[in-house]
């Protein structure tokens, strides 16, 4: 029979996050008035952008939209002066305001893919790549006339004590009380959670039936793999992080999929306090977040599944993980569903070293995508492409007889 593992994105897959969409248009909204742009807003062909070079997290994703709407403004019309704060902003923008074109805005963000560095944010990826190397390449008209707002946006980007992006963001995804509760901070506008409020499942009744009742079938262990942000409990864990949002808990909620195991931010930006680090350096695609959802889909505790995983990449000690998944019988059948490249990189890489162990392993790829885009940069990943996870999962289970 085989040995099973099933990963699945969620946002994309699992779930329309409209939630996330809607809190995306309404923090750009609420920024672009700010600086003075009355008429400019983002859309899911900007969005799908990001996402196909590998820019998943909203936390990355909104303020370089908004600093590219400043940088190719700033192209068209220079003042005088620096601006030194919003309301200098505002003021210049509100006369000298300019619409870029779609296809401006979408080269600047396929420019972005040059300056990405494994295992490091978006945002610190330009602050290492573009800023601290005397040749600015990136922003360079922000960096001239508006460097405050570089540090406010970027190098704070994942700081929720003074990111007022990353505020508005999280008070509008998490709902105001969810948000005082966990970061101790005054809400600034009262709201239900987004994420509750407009998520939508993409999964119909019977494929969600179906995968949980696989769930609890021998050898076939289906997990989430998300870059959302999540919950994690551990004894060690003395202060609240402002990173352990329940947002994959929230969506698993709404999809009614609560047994299934899921390795979201959270955990890895505990592993990432462990090691001196972040959660960015094992998030996918980092092979850490995949090898992390296996063992634990598989019946590992979580913080045996992240000790073992980040031992096997970064110690090269193989030999626990490689006897614990002996056991299993073979073939091991890997299988990922995502909507973006980055975890199908991740579960690649797991593939790869596994089998350089000597294990038994096949890897099935399946793209869920309708966007041009996306569309593309699966197929370079290999991956057969459905418009949505119920034909995905069909034709997967169907392949695989399971």
């Amino acid at each position: 029979m085989g040995t099973y593992f099933l990963l699945f994105d969620i946002d994309g897959v699992l779930i329309n996050p409209s939630g996330y969409r809607k809190a995306v248009y309404d923090t750009t909204h609420y920024f672009l008035n700010q600086l003075g742009f009355s008429k400019v807003s983002i859309n899911e062909e900007i969005i799908s952008t990001f996402e196909s070079i590998g820019i998943t997290s909203e936390w990355d994703m909104i303020p370089l939209y908004l600093l590219i709407i400043l940088e190719l403004s700033l192209i068209q019309n220079q003042p005088d002066t620096t601006l030194e704060n919003y309301s200098d902003c505002n003021n210049f923008f509100r006369v000298h305001e300019y619409y870029p074109e779609q296809k401006e805005i979408i080269s600047s963000i396929l420019m972005i893919k040059n300056f990405l560095q494994n295992g490091v944010s978006a945002c610190d990826s330009l602050i290492n790549q573009n800023f601290e190397n005397k040749s600015t390449k990136v922003f360079h008209h922000v960096n001239r006339k508006i460097s405050w707002i570089l540090k406010e946006w970027l190098t704070e980007s994942r700081n929720i004590w003074k990111s007022e992006i990353l505020q508005y963001f999280q008070n509008l995804t998490l709902g105001s009380e969810i948000f005082q509760e966990i970061t101790g901070l005054d809400w600034i506008l009262k709201s239900e959670p987004y994420l509750v409020k407009y998520d939508n499942p993409l999964v119909n009744d019977e494929i969600r039936n179906k995968i949980i009742r696989l769930h609890s079938e021998k050898n076939i262990f289906p997990s989430v793999i998300t870059a959302r942000p999540s919950s994690f409990s551990n004894s060690k864990i003395s202060e609240k992080s402002h990173l352990y949002y329940p947002e994959a808990e929230l969506a698993l909620k709404c999809l009614q999929l609560e047994q299934i195991p899921c390795v979201g931010y959270g955990a890895l930006e505990y592993l990432g306090k462990e090691k001196n680090s972040s959660g960015d350096q094992f998030v996918k695609p980092s092979p850490v977040h995949a090898m992390t959802a296996i063992l634990l889909s598989s019946g590992l505790d979580i913080n045996d599944a992240l000790k073992w995983s980040y031992d096997y990449f970064y110690n090269n000690r193989h030999k626990e993980i490689v006897d614990y998944l002996s056991r299993f019988p073979a073939p091991i059948n890997m299988c990922i569903f995502e909507d973006s490249t980055i975890g199908i990189q991740s579960l690649e890489t797991v593939s790869k070293n596994l089998i350089n162990d000597g294990l038994t392993i096949d890897m099935l790829v399946y793209g869920i995508a309708k966007n041009k885009n996306k569309i593309d940069a699966l197929m370079n990943e290999n991956a057969f492409i459905f418009p949505t996870i119920n034909e995905a999962f069909s034709a997967c289970v169907d392949f695989l007889k399971i």
